[in-house]
C-alpha cells in the first residue's frame, strides 16, 4: 500500500474540524467575561451613584483605561494562542502604553489632591477592594488560562503575562462599579497596587503550565 493510499485510509472517516480564529477566541472572552463582571457586581450591589459617576470625567477615564488595558491584552494573549501567530511589537506595545498612560493620569489626580494620604490604608474596608479584585477576575483569569492552554503557544511567558493583565484589569473595573471611594490614594494602594502585585507574582507560575509537555 502507498504512502498517499495508507493516510487517506486513516484520515477518510474523519470530520473536518472547525477553525478558531484569535478573534472568535477574543470575542468568547470578553463575552463571558463582562457577563461574568456584571452577574458579580449585581450580587455585591453597584454604588448608589453609580448613574451619575459615569458621566464625570474623573471616574470614567479610569474605567475607560481599564477597559481598554483588559481588551488590549486579551487580544495579545488570544493572538498567542493560535499557532504560527508571533505577535508584533505594536501589539506588545499597546497595553503598556495604556499602563503607563493610567499611572500618569493617577499621578496627575494625586498631584492636584494633595499627594498621598495615608491615612485609612488598613482599614478593613480597603482591604476587601483587594478581596474582589481577586473574585472579579478569577473566573475571566481560568477562562483565559484555558483559551491559552487550548492553543499550546510558543511564547509561554507573555501569554501569561498577558492573561492575568487582561483578568486582573476587569477585575478592577468590578471593584470600581461597586467602591464608593474616589480617593487617588485609594485607587493607587488597593485598586492599582494588588493588580501590579497579582500580575508580578504568578506570571511565572502560569507561564510554566503554558508550556508544551
Amino acid at each position: 500500500m502507498k504512502t498517499e493510499e495508507l493516510v487517506g485510509n486513516l484520515v477518510h472517516d474523519l470530520r473536518p474540524t472547525r477553525h478558531v480564529t484569535w478573534r472568535m477566541k477574543a470575542a468568547f472572552w470578553i463575552m463571558v467575561s463582562s457577563l461574568y463582571l456584571v452577574v458579580v457586581a449585581y450580587f455585591f450591589g453597584f454604588r448608589l451613584d453609580l448613574s451619575k459617576k459615569i458621566y464625570e470625567a474623573s471616574f470614567a477615564i479610569p474605567l475607560l483605561a481599564l477597559a481598554s488595558l483588559a481588551v488590549g491584552s486579551a487580544i495579545v494573549f488570544t493572538f498567542l494562542s493560535v499557532p504560527r501567530l508571533e505577535i508584533t511589537r505594536v501589539q506588545k506595545s499597546v497595553p503598556w502604553i495604556i499602563v503607563w498612560l493610567w499611572v500618569v493620569y493617577l499621578g496627575m489626580s494625586l498631584s492636584s489632591s494633595g499627594g498621598l494620604h495615608f491615612h485609612g490604608f488598613l482599614h478593613p474596608i480597603s482591604w476587601t477592594c483587594a478581596r474582589d479584585l481577586l473574585l472579579f477576575g478569577a473566573v475571566p483569569f481560568f477562562v483565559a488560562w484555558a483559551l491559552v492552554k487550548s492553543g499550546a503557544p510558543t511564547q509561554p511567558r507573555m501569554a501569561s503575562f498577558h492573561s492575568l493583565m487582561a483578568s486582573g484589569a476587569l477585575g478592577a473595573i468590578g471593584v470600581q462599579l461597586i467602591c464608593a471611594n474616589d480617593s487617588p490614594s485609594h485607587l493607587l494602594a488597593w485598586h492599582v497596587l494588588p493588580l501590579i502585585v497579582i500580575v508580578m507574582l504568578f506570571r511565572k507560575l502560569v507561564a510554566t503550565t503554558f508550556r508544551w509537555a
